[in-house]
């Protein structure tokens, strides 16, 4: 028996997959190697342990935390300062002149002896009001005030002033470490680096608090009290810096001077773990200090606790568990969703999440294993660190396989992923089942999940199924309802990922693959497509016909339970190419227009009709439809016969002429193969055929669908079709139904009698009905 080598080559290329995955996991999820072994508390120990020599034991790693949290907090603070006194002083001279035109020293005599302010005081008075902006005092208070001050007060205001503004300044000006907030700063010049101050009391002044240092001068008047404290208020700049660099720097220096170890020490020949004995955390931090003071290559290190090292045993044992789950798995593959098994391109966008899938696991086992948890500290607790493995995308390959290939195999791909982290997991059961409920929830709702604002949807069935399995392990095992809680934690943190990261991913599958998922279909079956848009301008009647056409195949499609989103949207634009030339065709045609097609000879309506799927083609690949959609262009005639035109051909044709050739009147095909575009191809003849009766009864309509049917069976166009005769059986009561209850007979109303128009016929005329090209689909 001779070997078909490219089924031989299929099955190879399939099932070496396998082994990729095994081993790609069996190398990735190992944590980062040690050269010495680990000592797991809660393990037993399988021998005794004597120090070799005297050393001290490290400090538990909490207590090195809240050290050095201590630490960062008492740090004392580096401030920054800078020279501003030169500022502050410009600032102080053009105050005393504001206030120099406001007092009773502006004033003047005029020439009858009167007491007179000078003309511009008022416009200074609002300039000078305006620029200090007083607290808590009015504009007529201010200028109260201002009449108050003489020549003698306002020249002791200045020097006052001036002394204030050398106190705060040489003291410090801060906004963010004043008195209220540290006891103690050190404050470093910016001129001078290097030359770092003495720790001082930090009698800080923040611009809101230089009141305080007006009460050396508490023996001024009022008034005079609350010119100083708003000029001062207004004239002084700040001038201390929080310096992040070197403080940051101060606090790493003092981290580095924490010591490590603790007081107690281990005598050299004391026991520091018995053979049998289960492994606390401070035996664990007792073995980890003894490799740390030593040193983790010293040959009396390794003597006590050898070097690590892969035991073959637990690699094949591992291998063996996982290749045989993919194997069984890629079995029920083949027998279940032979189309995928059979689809390069839908067994390669399977293979690749599945891949992907399981790269992501074994990362995250790697890191959050037994061995590398202490690679992640200071969680909230233990259990919270060992659930953090729920956050594995099992379920989001899985939802992305049911939205991209199909349930079935999703499902499949939960249940060989579940198991590859359950058996990398250290067998752990307990992974097994909540990863693989959470999958298949999501799973069981993808299938409803038809747009992408309902991923919502999957996320509370990921969610649900999680939190199920994780209160039925807690109420059978024996865990604190902490450890519940924290995997519900978990468990809701893992499904809005898994969901969040579906909504990016499915549109790069969709691209890269060139998928088609119920959400794209839909998508395209909105009226604002350009082309269905441009259908309902141009071509109404096709796009009517269109309508019914989706709608008859799409109830057919649940009927025998094939995809009736796809149906749908492929009836929408399988005559797209009749926009081109759309008077050509008699549904696009005003009731009172000529038929083209009684003027030109049957064989060149034949070439006009034909053209209207070249021209589909092209505008499917002009506006870039997906594969799918095109089929049901390329399809929906099939090669069937335009028996209209091979009629008048032959009444048209001469004895003498030659005998006609049927196939220069069928269309150039290619037949359907799916059963979603043999169903548009079927409802496309009978929709128009139904079209053409007179006052058609349900039992006309019946024969009529009959009769089509049993026209493309006889003539071989259903031969690549997946139906089978039991499904076509339903098919026809489907259409029997819809067609006999959209041309169910009217009521007639009485206003038809009054205008004589009871007898009237409104189908379309004899002639037209004869020519009607759309008989031929």
């Amino acid at each position: 028996m001779k070997l078909d080598k490219s089924k031989v080559f299929t099955l190879g290329w399939r099932f070496l997959s396998i082994l990729i995955v095994a081993v790609s996991a069996e190398i990735i999820s190992h944590p980062p190697s040690r050269k010495s072994l680990t000592f797991i508390p809660g393990e037993v120990s399988d021998r005794t342990i004597l120090s070799p020599i005297e050393f001290k034991v490290l400090k538990a790693n909490e207590s090195l935390a809240a050290e050095s949290a201590y630490v960062r907090d008492t740090v004392t603070p580096i401030l920054s300062k800078t020279d501003v006194y030169d500022k502050c002083m410009i600032t102080k001279d053009s105050f005393m002149t504001f206030l120099d035109s406001c007092t009773l020293k502006s004033y003047t005599y005029d020439s009858l002896g009167n007491f007179q302010p000078p003309q511009n005081r008022e416009r200074v008075l609002n300039e000078f009001y305006e620029w200090l902006q007083p607290r808590n005092l009015t504009k007529n208070q201010f200028d109260s005030i201002c009449r108050t001050l003489d020549s003698r007060t306002v020249q002791n205001l200045s020097r006052s002033l001036g002394e204030l503004i050398d106190t705060v300044v040489s003291i410090g000006i801060s906004e963010s470490f004043t008195q209220n907030r540290q006891k103690t700063v050190i404050v470093i010049d910016t001129d001078g680096f290097t030359q770092i101050q003495k720790p001082q009391a930090a009698i800080l002044f923040s611009v809101d608090q230089l009141s305080d240092a007006i009460l050396t001068y508490s023996a001024y008047r009022k008034e005079d009290t609350v010119i100083l404290r708003n000029a001062l208020r207004k004239i002084a700049e700040v001038n201390l810096y929080y310096d992040k660099n070197w403080t940051n720097a101060k606090i790493d220096s003092a981290l580095r001077s924490i010591d490590p170890y603790t007081d107690i020490k281990v005598s050299k020949g004391a026991e520091v773990l018995r053979q049998n004995q289960q492994i606390t955390k401070d035996d664990s931090i007792k073995i980890a200090s003894l490799i740390k003071f030593v040193g983790e290559d010293d040959p009396q290190v390794i003597s006590l606790l050898g070097k690590s090292k892969y035991r073959l045993k637990d690699i094949l044992g591992r291998l063996i568990s996982v290749s045989a789950v993919f194997f069984l798995s890629y079995l029920f593959l083949a027998f279940l969703c032979p189309m995928t098994w059979k689809t390069r391109s839908r067994m390669f966008l399977f293979l690749s999440i599945v891949f992907l899938t399981a790269v992501t696991t074994c990362i995250l086992i790697k890191y959050l294993g037994p061995s590398g948890n202490e690679l992640i500290p200071n969680f909230p607790s233990e259990n919270f660190k060992d659930n953090l493995i729920a956050l594995s995308p099992v379920a989001l390959g899985g939802f992305l396989i049911a939205l991209l290939v199909g349930p079935g195999e999703a499902l499949i791909s939960s249940l060989m992923l579940s198991a590859l982290a359950g058996v990398y997991w250290g067998y752990s059961l307990n992974l097994f089942l909540a990863l693989l409920i959470g999958s298949a929830s999501a799973i069981v709702v993808s299938r409803k999940i038809h747009r992408r604002a309902s991923f919502y949807t999957a996320l509370l069935a990921m969610f649900s199924g999680m939190s199920v399995i994780s209160t039925g392990l807690y109420l059978s095992g024996d865990l604190p309802l902490k450890a519940l809680l924290n995997s519900l934690i978990v468990s809701f943190i893992g499904s809005t990922l898994s969901v969040f990261f579906a909504l990016g991913l499915i549109s790069l599958f969709e691209r890269l693959f060139n998928i088609v998922t119920d959400m794209k279909l839909l998508e395209l079956s909105l009226d604002n497509q350009p082309l269905l848009h441009k259908m309902a301008r141009v071509a109404q009647g096709t796009k009517y016909h269109s309508l019914i056409v989706g709608d008859i195949s799409e109830a057919a499609a649940k009927a025998i339970g094939a995809n009736p989103i796809l149906t749908r949207v492929g009836a929408y634009y399988h005559d797209i190419g009749k926009i081109e030339n759309p008077e050509n065709f008699i549904e696009n045609q005003s009731m009172n227009s000529l038929n083209i097609h009684d003027s030109i000879y049957p064989s060149e309506s034949v070439n006009l009709l034909r053209k209207h799927v070249e021209d589909g083609k092209e505008l499917a690949q002009k506006y870039k439809l997906p594969a799918e959609i095109k089929e049901f262009i390329q399809t929906h005639h099939g090669t069937n016969v335009m028996e209209v035109f091979l009629h008048k051909a032959s009444v048209a044709r001469k004895p003498e002429d030659p005998e006609i050739d049927e196939n220069q009147f069928r269309y150039k095909g290619p037949l359907p193969k799916s059963r979603e575009a043999t169903l548009v191809m079927l409802a496309d003849s009978i929709e128009a055929a139904c079209r053409s009766l007179k006052n058609p009864s349900e039992e006309d309509i019946r024969k009529k669908i009959k009769s089509i049917f049993e026209r493309r069976i006889s003539d071989g166009q259903l031969k690549d079709s997946e139906l089978s005769m039991r499904d076509l059986d339903t098919v026809e009561e489907v259409f029997v139904k819809h067609m006999a209850s959209l041309y169910h007979p009217r009521i007639q109303y009485p206003s038809d009698k009054d205008y004589g128009e009871q007898d009237k016929d409104y189908s379309a005329e004899p002639e037209k009905q004869k020519t009607d090209q759309e008989n031929n689909t």
